[in-house]
Parts: C-alpha cells; structure tokens; sequence
C-alpha cells in the first residue's frame, strides 16, 4: 500500500486476518498490502496485550490508536520548526544580499546557530515557501493599447 492511507477498514480486515490465523503471504494477496507493512500491524497488535477478538470489539478510534505507530519525532521536529520560524525573517533577509545563496545561508548562518539543524533541502523549502508568501513584488500585466 505504498503512499495510500489505511483506512479503518483495511484495520479492521488485518486484524481479522491475524484473527483466523491467516499467513502474511495469503494476507499481503488479498489485502494487497506488503508483508513489511503488515509486520508493524501484527507487532503493536500482539504488543497491546489484546486478544486479536478483543482488538475488533473495540471502537474505530481505540483500535487506530493501538494500532498506528507513535510521532516519535514530533516535538523535536516542533522545535526545529519553531527555532526556523523564529528566525526565517532573518535569513530571508539575507538572501537579499549580493552573492548570497540558500547552501552558504545554510551552512554558515543556520547550521552553526543551533544543535540540531534540519536538512539543507528541508531549509531551503521552508525558507522558498517563507518568500513566496512574503514577496512584495506585483507582476503588472500590460497589454498595449488596451486603454485607447
């Protein structure tokens, strides 16, 4: 199920699958869902300390939460994040300057201003997204004689 999301009833059919004891290769064939990404699914399941019969009585919201995998990055990610808008003003500033690019802003200001930078592609596209939003530039379409 590469890039598609799994709804509740692609859940609920996993976990039924596990219910009867079905192999992982008739599972991935009829689900078409791989068995690297079912492995998880079996893995948080059994680790919930839930009989598979127990984890189908149980509400939409209780069994995604037991079954989907934790946002372990989330608040260091939330950190980045709030560290980068804190000073994107900043850099978009300095990409103003002569001579500048985002890899010499990259390494040189943002990289040496905090511990755990994001990547350079990850900066680059907050800090473009940050400059399109803020672009004071007006593109004046102008057609000849048009007032006349």
């Amino acid at each position: 199920m590469a890039n598609r999301k799994v709804t509740m009833t692609h859940l609920r059919a996993i976990v039924r699958e596990f219910k009867l004891g079905t192999p992982m290769r008739e599972i991935e064939r009829k689900l078409k869902i791989s068995r690297t990404s079912l492995r998880p699914y079996k893995e948080r399941a059994e680790a919930s300390g839930k009989t598979m019969a127990e984890l189908l009585q149980l509400a939409d919201s209780e069994l995604h939460s037991i079954l989907s995998k934790e946002d372990v990055h989330r608040n260091r990610d939330a950190e980045r994040y709030a560290f980068m808008q804190a000073n994107i003003e900043e850099y978009a500033h300095a990409m103003t300057r002569k001579y500048m690019t985002y890899e010499v802003l990259y390494e040189d200001t943002y990289c040496k201003s905090t511990d755990n930078p994001y990547g350079y592609t990850q900066f680059k596209s907050i800090l473009q997204e940050y400059e399109k939003k803020n672009d004071l530039k007006y593109h004046n379409i102008y057609a000849p004689a048009h007032e006349l």
